[in-house]
């Protein structure tokens, strides 16, 4: 053998070593953000799961003292039945493991996939009408306040100013129109 077979022969030893090591590294770092993604799935699952029972527990108590009214005796009723399943779905939530969820999640989304387009279909309009009312009312809000004086820009001799932003008349207009 010569030098530069030995020579080559060492590099890739050295070579599939060095790619052993990284695919360790990263099977490690795969593992642990694996780990890391369950521990905070969880975690934030029974966070939900509690503050839905805790909900609930509220809406039965808002049941309960509306329905001592005499016109409002079928309100405890419905917000009791809505304050059980609310209650059961937080104890879910709050005792399965972030595996199962997710497992439970995907089921539900297969088995009703145009319940769950449509529910997204109206958060989303309900969203955009959210956002759109108080762009409205920001804008309505802002537009109040004296604005500033428009820039003027000098090119040579001749200085120019911008058009106003709420001009609403053409720039130019056809012979013959008054």
């Amino acid at each position: 053998m010569t030098n530069i077979e030995t020579g080559t022969a060492g590099e890739r030893q050295q070579g599939d070593g060095m790619s052993q090591a990284v695919s360790e590294q990263a099977t490690k770092a795969t593992e642990t953000g694996r780990r890391e993604l369950q521990r905070q799935l969880e975690e934030r699952t029974s966070q939900v799961g509690r503050q839905a029972r805790s909900f609930a527990g509220a809406l039965r108590r808002t049941g309960e003292s509306m329905g001592s009214q005499p016109d409002q005796a079928g309100v405890e009723r419905i917000t009791a039945d809505v304050a059980d399943r609310i209650d059961r779905v937080g104890n879910y939530l709050e005792h399965a493991r972030g595996d199962v969820v997710l497992d439970d999640a995907e089921r539900f989304v297969r088995s009703r996939p145009w319940l769950v387009t449509g529910v997204a279909a109206a958060v989303g309009f309900a969203a955009s009408r959210l956002l759109k009312a108080s762009s409205e009312s920001r804008h309505t809000a802002s537009s109040s306040w004296p604005r500033p004086a428009a820039p003027t820009y000098a090119v040579g001799s001749a200085s120019y100013a911008p058009a106003p932003e709420s001009t609403m008349e053409p720039a130019w207009q056809p012979s013959g129109v008054a």
